[in-house]
């Protein structure tokens, strides 16, 4: 529920903060507040509004989950190329179809990134959200460490481990064509065979022509002897005496350090106690 709702907030105020930047200068002090005060600070005011439930539960993973898709729309806006905006304006686009036929599809990689953090940001408050009766296996993560019971704890923080690795691989799609949908709809009608998705993705794999590696090039290979001399250098020079009449393995001056255990020794000879 956070996440559909952040969605339904974040994407278009990150619209408005990539096409105006008096949004985004006004926005961006507020989202780095969010991000930056521990959820703890603002959990207590919501508990004082709204008690403890799902309902608080739901708004404090809003308030952490929700300025990574603001920003990265922002951003993905922002990173696309000003000559083609240009060029669909000299056209004759309206901005609305500029911003819906231009932006947003060349953003596209962004805002499902966005939309990605989002809500692996959301299933990690999971554990905190637990503190105020939000349920869920962040109940059971809370009651483990309450009672020092560490197979529950271990048990409950594997699930969420692999409800976050499962919704992860789905929202983001790391190189197939596929939507989202169909990826959703292939999952779903697998989900008592999930072996067979794994002999689809190795027969997709096995279509694609093997890639050569290049060859190393000039510039390469002086970037890396100056590398590895640096580094034979620096090592040389641990070893050398760094002062006049150093020692063979640091830059503490000889003389000087015999002084000093002459020093030490007189103390203790003296019935002195460092730790006394």
């Amino acid at each position: 529920v956070a996440v559909a709702i952040c969605t339904v907030i974040g994407i278009p105020l990150g619209i408005l903060c990539g096409r105006f930047d008096p949004v985004w200068n006004t926005v961006r002090p507020l989202l780095d507040g969010m991000q930056v005060v521990h959820p703890f600070v603002y959990l207590l005011p919501v508990i004082f509004f709204f008690g403890i439930g799902r309902t608080p539960g739901v708004l404090v993973t809003m308030v952490f989950a929700l300025p990574p898709l603001v920003r990265l729309t922002n951003l993905g806006l922002r990173q696309v190329p000003e000559d083609v905006v240009e060029a669909s304006r000299a056209y004759g686009a309206p901005e609305r179809r500029v911003l819906t036929d231009v932006q947003l599809p060349l953003a596209r990689p962004a805002i499902m990134t966005g939309l990605n953090q989002c809500l692996l940001m959301a299933i990690s408050m999971v554990g905190i959200v637990a503190l105020i009766s939000g349920g869920g296996l962040g109940q059971m993560v809370f009651r483990g460490v309450q009672n020092l019971d560490t197979p529950l704890a271990a048990s409950a923080g594997l699930a969420l481990y692999l409800v976050a690795v499962v919704l992860d691989r789905l929202s983001q799609r790391d190189g197939e064509s596929s939507s989202l949908g169909s990826r959703i709809s292939l999952a779903w009608s697998n989900r008592k065979t999930p072996e067979n998705l794994i002999v689809l993705r190795d027969s997709q794999v096995a279509e694609q022509p093997d890639s050569l590696p290049e060859p190393v090039h000039q510039r390469e290979r002086l970037g890396a002897a100056i590398g590895v001399a640096a580094g034979g250098a620096t090592l040389v020079a641990v070893f050398l005496p760094w002062g006049s009449n150093g020692s063979a393995i640091g830059g503490y001056p000889a003389e000087e350090a015999l002084d000093l255990v002459g020093t030490f020794s007189g103390f203790e000879a003296m019935g002195g106690s460092w730790f006394g």
